[in-house]
């Protein structure tokens, strides 16, 4: 399978500090047979979204820089292969250099390496405030040459489309499956020295705590010819899976083996690591609590009362994700562009409009971005003779928000109008 194009499932997630693993930097390596015999390939993607950078003002734009290390280091500790990478990003203003239009620089390299068990690190060093973020995976490349059949590494991919007799896929980059949990497609690749033969394939999902299977696939029959082939396998898992870490296995069986006794029967078998938490979405669902309080811009008083109701958080964030479903601007795919632009524009109300007296996203300020978005034009006044100032945003349709900062400590109420009563609406 060619891999023609790479995109991301970009989720917001808070800016964690120094040298720490954080979900804002999504990493994956995959292990596949090398072209040079006795290697094994080693495939690595990264992707660094723009919120867990630090961007500077340069005239009207603003600028990030940053240096990454793909390094691969041997049980002994020892380094024996690296790729740095130095990047420049821009963003067009200040709300899409803190991640607002979610977007990110991507990475990849392939390290061609002797079977062996290594530790794969990425290092993502951010110049502009010395922040340092870190991923690690623990990964076993093993001889596939010395095999008359095996399965390469499981790629976890939130799409995949046949275009012009090749196949398009796009990779997840993370662990944490819980975003495209329902509807994902395992890809691998099987290695054949012997005969093209027709085959099944079943994946299974055991609790990595317990060992208890979670879930296991229907199985799929496959012909398998001489050489490499490409394979995969849509998975569909249950919303009710509790959370936690897995593993993902999957079997290759020979076609007439007997599905309801099939332990023995396993020619080989490939497996990663994955996990289910739903705290992605900028910590969205780290506080349900404080997430529901938050759709007062968007949601009815009714709808919250609900969810606020439930008995218990697994029932809030069924709720909760049952609204934001009924509100997809494109049901069927992974993203849930509503839900993203709403919440990155609370964070960024939260960031930029606190003040002394209301949280950013309380604010009127705050408030009126979240309906409403970036206005076309603002114009602050001087301070008149009671040090009152003025602030006032104009927006591409004509509509007019006048701010007055009573204080003096940049707490600026709505004045004009002097209530808003629209909500929140997605504009494709």
């Amino acid at each position: 399978m060619k891999i023609l194009r790479y995109l991301l499932v970009l989720l917001f997630a808070a800016t964690c500090g120094n040298a720490q693993e954080v979900q804002n930097i999504f990493f994956d390596a995959v292990t596949f047979k090398s072209d040079s015999a006795g290697m094994a390939r080693l495939d690595c993607y990264a992707v660094v979204p723009f919120q867990a950078l630090k961007f500077k003002a340069s005239g009207d734009k603003y600028y990030s820089k940053y240096t990454a290390y793909m390094s691969v280091i041997d049980e002994n500790e020892r380094s024996v292969a690296e790729k740095k990478f130095e990047r420049t990003l821009k963003a067009d203003n200040y709300f899409n250099a803190q991640g607002g239009a979610g977007d990110f620089d991507y990475l990849a390299y392939s390290f061609n390496l002797n079977p062996a068990k290594y530790k794969v690190r990425l290092t993502v060093k951010s110049e502009y405030n010395n922040t340092e973020y870190e991923r690690r995976r623990t990964i076993s490349l093993i001889d596939f040459d010395s095999h008359d059949f095996t399965l390469s590494g499981v790629l976890t991919c939130s799409k995949m489309e046949e275009n012009a007799g090749e196949y398009e896929i796009t990779p997840y980059l993370s662990d944490n499956i819980a975003p495209i949990m329902t509807s994902f497609i395992s890809v691998f690749e099987a290695y054949n020295k012997l005969v093209e033969r027709p085959m099944k394939f079943v994946a299974k999902l055991f609790n990595a705590e317990t060992g208890e299977i979670a879930f296991c696939s229907r199985f799929f029959d496959r012909t398998i010819k001489v050489g490499t082939s490409s394979n995969y396998i849509p998975m569909q898992l249950p919303k009710n899976l509790k959370q936690g870490e897995y593993f993902l296995r999957i079997f290759a069986l020979p076609a007439d083996c007997d599905t309801t006794d099939y332990d023995k029967q396993i020619i080989a078998g490939t497996e990663r690591s994955v996990s289910i938490f739903r705290s992605f979405g900028n910590g969205v669902y780290e506080d349900i609590e404080k997430a529901i309080a938050q759709l007062r811009y968007v949601a009815e008083d009714n709808e919250i009362d609900e969810m606020k109701d439930a008995k218990d958080e697994d029932e809030k964030i069924r709720l909760f994700d049952e609204f934001w479903a009924k509100h997809d601007p494109t049901p069927g795919t992974d993203r849930n562009e509503a839900f993203e632009v709403y919440f990155s524009r609370v964070k960024y109300a939260e960031e930029r409009f606190s003040g002394a007296r209301s949280r950013g996203w309380r604010s009127d300020m705050g408030h009126v971005f979240i309906v409403y978005g970036n206005p076309s034009t603002t114009e602050r006044s001087t301070p008149d003779y009671r040090g009152r100032v003025t602030e006032k945003w104009t927006y591409a349709n004509g509509d007019t928000f006048i701010f007055i900062d009573y204080s003096g400590f940049d707490d600026f109420r709505l004045y004009s109008p002097n209530i808003v009563s629209d909500k929140f609406s997605y504009d494709l």
